[in-house]
């Protein structure tokens, strides 16, 4: 997959980042823009795609190592299949990081943007992170700073008053101590305005010679063995504007 990756077209330079003077000649055409100083349209929407490539990557690695830091040779037979399940279960989430990974950098293909496999390397706070960058067990506070971090911006339906509650007020204050004081950022605001951009973007800003160096399902989909174990990952190619 790294050949194929070398065998994106390249960028024209008028395409990329804008320079400090075209970025003052934008100020003040957007208001909503999550970039100061404005950003055009197509130059927001790369910025942000490599902002959430970054944000994913993260999780992803912080996940995994919380997933291995559970033992459950180290506990009575009825605790250690506990501990089990959790570890099961935050693999899945960590497969689901690697899966949106693959969809954002999907999309810098589209939008003919270069890909990104960086990630954070040491705590860092920017309203567009969720949280500093740790790998840590898992700890109560950890695990409250990841379910902020992931809570939709509405309440889903289902949800009782009592866990929403919960979720608004002790863990909440929970993954801000583990979050060195800082608030915990939703990962959704990148992807609401990024939905914004791309729905209001002209079809000639996509690239439609892209979709041989996309990820497919094929390559790096994931069917769970067990239904209880998480739901099919879907990792999305896009062909152009429709999609």
């Amino acid at each position: 997959r790294v050949d194929q990756f070398k065998k994106i077209p390249q960028v024209p330079a008028s395409r990329r980042t804008l320079q400090p003077a075209a970025m003052a000649a934008n100020a003040g055409q957007q208001s909503r823009g999550l970039h100061d100083p404005p950003l055009d349209l197509h130059d927001e929407a790369i910025f942000l795609l490599q902002a959430a490539a970054e944000v994913e990557h993260a999780l992803m690695v912080q996940y995994l190592f919380a997933a291995y830091s559970l033992r459950s040779q180290d506990q009575t037979p009825e605790h250690g299949e506990l501990v089990e399940q959790w570890r099961e279960t935050l693999l899945q989430i960590a497969r689901e990081e690697m899966a949106h990974l693959a969809s954002v950098e999907n999309l810098l293909l589209v939008m003919g943007g270069p890909l990104n496999f960086e990630r954070e390397h040491s705590p860092f706070t920017s309203k567009l992170y969720p949280f500093r960058f740790k790998l840590q067990p898992l700890t109560l506070r950890s695990l409250a700073k990841y379910v902020r971090a992931e809570k939709p911006g509405d309440r889903p339906p289902g949800i009782p008053d009592t866990d929403w509650a919960l979720i608004e007020g002790d863990i909440q204050d929970a993954a801000k101590q583990d979050n060195d004081g800082f608030e915990v950022q939703s990962v959704g605001a990148i992807f609401h305005r990024l939905r914004e951009l791309l729905r209001t973007m002209p079809a000639e800003e996509f690239r439609l010679d892209t979709l041989a160096q996309q990820a497919t399902f094929d390559d790096w989909g994931y069917d769970p063995e067990d239904e209880e174990l998480g739901e099919r990952l879907l990792v999305k190619s896009l062909a152009g504007a429709d999609s």
